[in-house]
Parts: structure tokens; C-alpha cells; sequence
């Protein structure tokens, strides 16, 4: 799942510092929030390994860039394109 969370909010896009406040699951403690959304993407990867199946890895395809993000989760019009051409890529092979 791409996104991009930055390492603080304090320096934070104020959209970031929106959606946690309001939408995340009244997370408070951001760093290990962070840690578990990580550790949910490697946990995903390790698993398509060891079953072999294809993963198209768009939070390591995209450029880690908040100027793709609509906000930390959701791609915005520019994200979309890149993310819609990273998969129709990878659908062709």
C-alpha cells in the first residue's frame, strides 16, 4: 500500500496533519503508527514470496514525493497516472 508518511507531522503537509487527527483510528502514538504501516507492506511482500505470487509494489515504484499524495494514503491526479501506468506496466508482462 503506498504512502507517504513522513518521519514527523511537525514539518508535515497540513493534509497529513488533518488526516490523523480525524481519520486514523485516534492513532497516538505516530511513530509506531508508522512503524505497523511499514511492517504491514513488508509483511505483504513476504508473503507474496512465499507463495510466489506477484506483487506490484507501488510504494516502491512511486517516488516518494508528497507532491503525488492527495493525503499520507490516497494518490492525488498526478499519483494516479504514475500509479495507473506502474500497473498496466506490470499487468502487460
Amino acid at each position: 500500500m503506498p504512502s507517504r508518511w513522513p518521519a514527523s507531522l511537525e514539518n508535515a503537509p497540513p493534509i497529513f496533519q488533518e488526516f490523523m487527527q480525524r481519520k486514523v483510528f485516534g492513532v497516538d502514538d505516530y511513530p509506531a503508527f508508522t512503524a505497523g504501516f511499514d511492517a504491514m507492506n513488508e509483511t505483504i511482500r513476504a508473503t507474496a514470496a512465499r507463495f510466489d505470487v506477484p506483487v506490484i509494489d507501488l510504494a516502491a515504484a512511486i517516488p516518494s514525493s508528497v507532491e503525488l499524495m492527495y493525503d499520507p494514503i490516497h494518490f492525488n491526479e498526478a499519483g494516479s497516472r504514475m500509479a495507473a501506468d506502474v500497473i498496466a506496466k506490470a499487468l502487460c508482462e
